[in-house]
């Protein structure tokens, strides 16, 4: 039943992408036939017979004649149906399946994308359903082929010689046991090896990161990578060893099969023919070949059973990763939020990545539109993680979100987190236009000039200028010799520039200074509050010198609120905020001291 799911699904995805491929597949099919039947055994025997029985010689010239000519249209259009059209269809087929499953991808939740199989699951359809699609339709086509040349050349052989099918039985049979053992082994082969591959995907990639590159070169952390890598080649050789021995048993069989069910029957005919006298020239060979064309094509069918078998699991696993839905919905009929600057309630909300060990533990916050709101607290406090619950990226275990006093739910997913213009402490550029990786979308004229503005506004303007280009010039040199490289101080300026160029209600700054001077990082501030002036903003950072305008600072230890107020309240107090404030003066003053004192 999955098998006959899958098999409509893959035509009814394949016809809607590629809609003449199933009629040309058709024409295709009744080409191969009359190349196969007409050409291949009746036209042949006609031939033998005008030849050696009739001995008419300018017939005979002729039907060669005409042969050729079949040859020469088979050919070029056996060659341009598999080498050129089918090879673009499969391709255009392909890049629509791509598509959809990275769409697809981004609508699933986060908490689904942190675990190991997802990437594994993930992996193998990517790799194998557009394959298995396009394997299902074509191998379908060449089953109604086989079953239309069974039937011609069956029903011609049993005229002949009804015995010996007994031979072709026991051969299909032998292969048909043989590729059930093969496909299963096949199928438990690539499923073992997918996690081993991607341990050797991750070393392969770390050795042409960029980022990667001077650890490598100035440290031992390339012998820690080649451990990984011995471990995956030691796990993969154990796949290897396991089922390629499998698999040589089973092809072992097949092959004795082959060659005692396979080549007995010439034999027998061939002593039978020697000492009967009973059959032509013409006879033994219509024989021969319609016995041969018979075999191949049982032989043909079985096998495609065990192969639509295997290619329906990778559809089936395609399907069930496309109907899969997020626990985060996308909610398209869903309240619009306001424009201008938003407002956000955090009400009692906890969260745990694992589900047992708590990250955030009853978060109460009550965020005015277009108040100035910092988060302070050390390593693992929690504060990206309140980030990511804000942009519902994942959802809180218990407690609610609000955005505007509306539940952060009922919002259309899309425009919820529209409203966010956020600059992360990872920043990842793209192999794309400076404007693309600014506006994070295609970039038209007319927006152009809000990409020029917030790349101002950000202090990287005048690194950008510098380039031919300009704003449209490619970020890295990976596909691009004249594109551009930033820093990462100049990448985080970047992410600052996303955040100015879009109209967002709400700015998440999540430690947006932290590869940046004092100087920069003091002029980052400047621009950031002029630009965010009638915007609410949420800001994550270590340097406490950054918070110290904020209306309202939370400082967060062990995933709970401990202290919050202004950052004179909070000095005062003399709490943890306190002790965090005199430890990063003292530092500052004590680097100022080495600074006079090397000058």
């Amino acid at each position: 039943m999955n098998l006959i799911h899958a098999t409509i699904k893959s035509f009814d995805i394949v016809y809607r992408i590629e809609k003449k491929r199933i009629w040309l597949t058709i024409f295709d099919l009744v080409v191969k036939i009359i190349h196969s039947f007409i050409f291949g055994v009746i036209f042949f025997k006609y031939f033998l017979d005008v030849l050696f029985e009739e001995k008419d010689i300018q017939l005979a010239v002729i039907l060669i004649f005409l042969q050729l000519i079949w040859h020469v249209f088979y050919y070029f259009h056996d060659q341009w149906h598999q080498n050129i059209y089918l090879k673009c269809s499969n391709a255009r087929v392909k890049e629509k399946v791509y598509s959809g499953l990275f769409a697809k991808t981004i609508g699933i939740e986060m908490a689904r994308i942190d675990s190991p199989e997802y990437y594994d699951d993930f992996r193998l359809v990517l790799r194998q359903s557009a394959d298995a699609m396009l394997s299902i339709t074509d191998t379908f086509f060449k089953y109604m082929k086989d079953m239309i040349l069974l039937l011609l050349n069956g029903t011609l052989f049993l005229f002949y010689e009804p015995i010996y099918a007994i031979f072709i039985v026991l051969n299909v049979f032998c292969t048909y046991v043989t590729n059930l053992a093969s496909n299963k082994y096949q199928v438990q082969k690539t499923g073992a090896l997918n996690p081993v591959q991607r341990k050797y995907d991750y070393v392969k990639r770390t050795f042409y990161t960029e980022s990667a590159a001077v650890d490598l070169k100035t440290s031992k952390v390339y012998d820690v990578i080649l451990k990984s890598e011995d471990s995956a080649n030691c796990e993969m050789q154990q796949v290897l060893d396991l089922y390629n021995t499998k698999l040589f048993r089973v092809e072992a069989v097949a092959e004795l099969s082959r060659n005692v069910f396979g080549k007995l029957p010439y034999i027998l005919l061939g002593i039978k023919a020697i000492l009967t006298k009973l059959y032509t020239s013409s006879d033994i060979a219509v024989i021969v070949l319609s016995m041969g064309n018979t075999r191949n094509s049982l032989n043909s069918i079985i096998s495609i059973y065990p192969e639509l078998q295997k290619s329906g699991i990778y559809v089936e696993k395609y399907l069930e990763y496309m109907k899969s839905e997020s626990k985060i919905p996308a909610n398209k009929g869903g309240k619009q939020p306001k424009e201008g600057a938003n407002a956000i309630r955090i009400r009692d909300v906890s969260f745990s990545y694992d589900g047992e060990k708590e990250v955030l533990s009853h978060i109460n916050m009550d965020i005015r539109a277009g108040e100035k709101v910092a988060i302070v607290g050390e390593n693992g406090a929690g504060k990206s993680t309140l980030v990511k619950l804000l942009l519902r990226l994942y959802i809180p275990r218990e407690g609610e979100i609000e955005l505007d006093e509306v539940p952060a739910q009922e919002y259309n997913l899309e425009a919820y987190r529209d409203r966010f213009g956020v600059a992360f402490q990872d920043t990842r550029l793209y192999c794309a236009t400076v404007a693309e990786n600014v506006w994070m979308d295609t970039c038209t004229e007319g927006e152009s000039e809000r990409v020029v503005q917030a790349l101002k506004s950000s202090g990287i303007y005048s690194r950008v200028a510098e380039a031919a280009r300009g704003i449209e010039t490619t970020v890295t040199r990976e596909f691009d010799p004249d594109g551009i490289e930033f820093s990462g101080g100049q990448a985080q300026k970047i992410a600052l520039a996303r955040v100015f160029a879009r109209d967002s209600g709400i700015v998440i700054l999540d430690e947006p200074s932290a590869a940046l001077d004092p100087m920069s990082e003091a002029e980052m501030f400047d621009n950031m509050l002029r630009a965010a002036e009638k915007r609410t903003v949420v800001m994550i950072s270590h340097r406490l010198s950054a918070c110290r305008g904020a209306d309202m600072i939370y400082v967060l230890s062990g995933g709970r609120i401990v202290e919050q107020g202004t950052h004179q309240e909070l000095t005062a107090a003399g709490g943890m905020y306190a002790n965090m404030w005199e430890t990063q003066a003292s530092g500052y003053i004590d680097l100022q001291i080495v600074g006079e004192k090397c000058t």
